[in-house]
Formats: C-alpha cells, structure tokens, sequence
C-alpha cells in the first residue's frame, strides 16, 4: 500500500485491492460481483455484504478491522449495539440505531441520512 494512510472505509477498501494488485475487475469476477459494486465500496456509497469480509480482507492481505476501521474495543461496543437493535420495537428507533452503528463503522457517515 502507498504511504499515504487511508481515511475512509472506501479509501481503505481501494488501498487494500491495490496493495493486493488487483483490478476492480479482478475483484468482481472473484467475488461474483459487478465492477459498479467494487467500486461502490471504494467510494464509500456502500459496504460489500458482511459474508465476503473475511474473504476479502484474506485475499487483500489485511485484517476486517483495518478494512473498516474497527479499533481497539470498538468491535464489543458495535455488537452491543447490534444486540440492542435486535430488541428495539419500532421501525423509527431501528433507523436511528442502524444510523448510530454505520456512523462507528464508518465515521465519514452522516448520522441524518
């Protein structure tokens, strides 16, 4: 990866895949994806679906936690919300919650979208 440190999730995602030396078409035909959804996650408009993380960051050669920007005690705060979500009753609350834990993931996400 350059020496540049990335910033945002999709910053990281794209360092990632060229540190890999990949193409975005490499990456999409790997993972049986378009190359508009490689380059979605890498512009940070969306996240690949959570069951190709852990093959993505293997065949980047990085962590999950360096790819989202997961720090230290970070991943026991997110699941505890995700724990909370799961128990909230209404579809309001819901949004808000999952604004809250996209906005940890993802610190470049606005809380209001």
């Amino acid at each position: 990866m350059s020496g540049i440190t990335p910033r945002t999730t999709g910053q990281r995602f794209r360092a990632a895949r060229e540190g890999a030396r990949m193409s975005v078409k490499e990456v999409s035909e790997m993972f049986g994806c378009t190359v508009t959804s490689v380059s979605n996650w890498e512009l940070g408009k969306n996240l690949p679906e959570s069951v190709k993380l852990p093959q993505l960051a293997a065949v980047y050669g990085v962590s999950i936690d360096w790819l989202l920007d997961v720090g230290p005690g970070q991943n026991e705060e997110i699941e505890h919300l995700i724990g909370l979500y799961h128990r909230i009753p209404t579809f309001e609350k819901r949004r808000a919650m999952l604004r809250l834990i996209r906005s940890l993931i993802d610190p470049t996400h606005s809380l209001t979208e």
